[in-house]
């Protein structure tokens, strides 16, 4: 998946971008993997990992050099959840 052309310019989109790209990757991604796969510049990529591991969207694991998602994209989900009902519904 690289970012759609419209989106090159929208520092938003690259983000989200980035976070579908960590979604596809179980074991993680180096930043390097990651601007490939997106088609952006690393340091550009490596930028915004670090915005999004300040803000626990992403973490960062030191020993492999690689990328996944944090807790914080897990919390969000959780309220997508409750908030359509989903929860409920399974119980």
């Amino acid at each position: 998946m690289s970012v759609k052309d419209d989106t090159k310019t929208d520092m938003v989109g690259k983000a989200l971008s980035l976070l579908v790209l960590l979604g596809d990757e179980p074991r993680g991604a180096s930043a390097a993997d990651l601007a490939r796969s997106a088609g952006l510049p690393f340091s550009t990529t490596y930028r915004l990992l670090g915005s999004l591991t300040r803000d626990g969207f992403v973490d960062y694991e030191p020993d492999g050099r690689r990328y996944h998602l944090g807790l914080r994209v897990f919390q969000l989900g959780q309220r997508v959840s409750n908030h359509h009902g989903f929860a409920a519904t399974a119980l």
